[in-house]
């Protein structure tokens, strides 16, 4: 895992040097990165015919641990919103214009797609290639976090934006955070046949579908980690689908909180859409601050 946040910090420092250059070809390669990790992960997952077999059983445990993450997440993002962001707002929130474009969708979709393509090409016996025991993982898993550092390291507004709010924009993450492994450890205390420790490492992966599901895969099997990467894809389903409706019953912190990793790329452009645009350098916060504390939790959870 060291080696993991080292790579990060790399990739920071290296965002950081070269902040001065706009590099509009970056978010198009992570998510070409993620695409191909996606794609690998479903092939290992539709070669394992026993691990296919038991896809529904295995969606009913996600879901579930979802729900309960979620839960936990919103509603310390509502108390959050209520004690020290709501009274600061000069106006009331305007009632926001049905969704007409869904466009902000389609980098999701690209990505879900490479994965049932991966699974089918390992249910029908396509490409019959190893994976070389899932080193070709682990080095997309790499370059992925050194980008993703290098795209954090360059934000110079984020960097304003938090000198100028203080310690308001420490809580939402930290809520998020602990919201999350409550609720993903009473999920995991209800549900049958799963260990609390399991369901906190799945949960903790707070969207990161990509590295969580990975890692999980790594150190506690490929059957776990499918119930890692179908919670946390259903995060981010869950929240790009029903952030109006988190916004009205929890607050406008609630799809900044749900989308989790997410709030800085992925999500973020509902955020903005149903939030306002005035959070949306929290929003990129809140995504940077959890980010690295992925690979540490779901180690340290996947391991006891």
């Amino acid at each position: 895992m060291i080696s993991l946040l080292l790579v990060m910090a790399l990739g920071g420092y290296a965002g950081f040097l070269l902040r001065k250059y706009r590099m509009a070809f970056l978010s198009t390669v992570i998510q070409g990165v993620i695409c191909l990790l996606l794609f690998f992960l479903g092939f290992e997952l539709g070669a394992d015919r026993a691990l296919l077999g038991k896809i529904g059983e295995l969606g009913l445990k996600a879901a579930g641990i979802t729900v309960g993450a979620l839960l936990g997440s919103l509603l310390l993002s509502a108390w959050i919103y209520q004690s020290f962001f709501k009274r600061l707002e000069n106006n009331t929130i305007s009632k926001q214009p049905p969704v007409k474009d869904w466009g902000f969708l389609k980098d999701s979709l690209a990505v879900f797609a490479c994965f049932f393509v991966g699974m089918a090409c390992g249910g029908f016996g396509f490409f019959s290639f190893a994976t070389g025991g899932g080193n070709v993982v682990f080095i997309l898993l790499y370059i992925l976090l050194f980008l993703v550092g290098v795209n954090v390291g360059k934000d110079r507004g984020l960097f304003a934006a938090v000198r100028q709010q203080g310690f308001r924009f420490v809580l939402l993450p930290l809520g998020t955070l602990v919201g999350t492994l409550a609720g993903s450890a009473l999920a995991g205390w209800m549900l049958p046949d799963m260990r609390i420790w399991d369901s906190l490492a799945i949960g903790s992966g707070m969207g990161y579908y990509s590295v969580s599901s990975v890692l999980i895969s790594h150190s506690r099997g490929a059957e776990l980690g499918s119930v890692a990467l179908m919670a946390n894809i259903l995060r981010e389903l869950i929240t790009l689908f029903c952030a109006p409706y988190m916004l009205r019953i929890f607050g406008r912190l609630a799809p900044i909180s749900a989308g989790g990793v997410t709030s800085m790329d992925i999500t973020l452009p509902v955020i903005i859409r149903f939030s306002g645009k005035e959070y949306a350098a929290l929003a990129v916060f809140h995504g940077a601050v959890l980010d690295p504390l992925v690979p540490v939790l779901v180690g340290f959870f996947g391991a006891m």
